[in-house]
């Protein structure tokens, strides 16, 4: 397979998807790199077939591909799905689009409610048990939040909520939580056919902006 566009090189992220049917329990993919060098990108055994299968591509200008799946094995709609960054914030202390007060990286206990840029790749995520997304490539896990927020896991806002219920006239100290969030639309299997894929909605996805609580 070849993929060539003069926009790959600077792209963020390539991923080749792809359905392969009548395939032996093995799967490799092979990427030709612009020096001659081969490398496997892909290797894994496949626990049924057709089966969708995806493999993360190194960014160059022209993309060469092979697939070793065996003698009868079929490949169909071969997609080589691209991400780019539009515009990169600053580390420092500052103001992103939606008017969020941005941490620095050295952020203090006293410092105003803020969001700390962390971008996730769904490849890392794939491997610690999600299901496989095909699109896209990274996750924007950015989150609100100070010095005091990051010694606290995800869940200590739940806590927080549930002691001002029960606990009204003894309020904890503020926090710094996202206070809306955006939705992120991502492309993955579904669960009833390994051969269609489908778009879902994670309403509660990624924080937009960030309040005290």
């Amino acid at each position: 397979l070849k993929f060539s566009s003069p926009h790959f090189k600077v792209a963020e992220g390539i991923t080749l998807k792809l359905l392969i049917s009548n395939a032996t329990l093995h799967v490799a993919i092979f990427q030709t790199l612009a020096n001659g060098h081969k490398v496997v990108v892909k290797s894994s055994f496949i626990p049924r077939a057709p089966i969708w299968v995806d493999a993360y591509l190194q960014p160059s200008t022209e993309i060469n591909v092979r697939i070793s799946c065996g003698h009868y094995c079929k490949v169909q709609y071969p997609t080589a799905n691209v991400q780019y960054t539009i515009g990169h914030g600053s580390r420092d202390l500052g103001i992103n689009s939606e008017g969020n007060l941005m941490c620095s990286g050295n952020a203090q206990p006293h410092d105003a409610c803020c969001m700390t840029k962390f971008k996730v790749k769904f490849e890392e995520l794939e491997q610690e048990g999600l299901e496989p997304i095909f699109a896209p490539l990274f996750y924007d896990a950015s989150y609100c939040g100070n010095f005091y927020c990051d010694t606290h896991p995800p869940h200590y806002y739940t806590i927080i909520k549930n002691h001002l219920l029960y606990n009204p006239a003894d309020p904890p100290e503020s926090e710094c939580s996202p206070s809306a969030y955006q939705p992120l639309r991502v492309l993955t299997v579904h669960p009833d056919n390994s051969e269609i894929l489908v778009v879902q909605v994670w309403e509660k996805a990624v924080a937009k902006t960030c309040g005290c609580v």
